[in-house]
């Protein structure tokens, strides 16, 4: 995780906490630092702001099943389909499917 970066990420967000992008990139700085909690209180905070944001279904997935949360990456692996489809984003649409197919049962 680069402290630089996530100093300059939360100055960004103060100056407008609704900035999704700004969100993005801080959980991501956080999953790289291994602060799974922050990063997925970061990836709700988006859900609550623009649940169409579907880069953060993937992401919040990811950071689910590295705590082990395997039940609820499923929940969002599943309901960020159908919104990277109606996006046209057809790639990210298709990780989350190989993703969902790599959870165990």
């Amino acid at each position: 995780m680069n402290t630089q970066r996530v100093e300059q990420l939360l100055k960004l967000l103060e100056a407008d906490s609704n900035d999704c992008f700004v969100r993005y990139g801080l959980a991501l700085e956080y999953m790289k630092g291994d602060q799974l909690d922050a990063a997925i209180e970061q990836f709700n905070a988006i859900f609550r702001i623009d649940p169409a944001y579907a880069a953060a279904y993937f992401a919040c997935g990811r950071a689910l099943v590295q705590q082990g949360k395997v039940a609820q990456a499923r929940e969002k692996y599943e309901a960020g389909i159908p919104i990277a489809e109606k996006s046209g984003d057809s790639h990210l649409a298709g990780q989350m499917r190989e993703a969902l197919e790599l959870l165990e049962p």
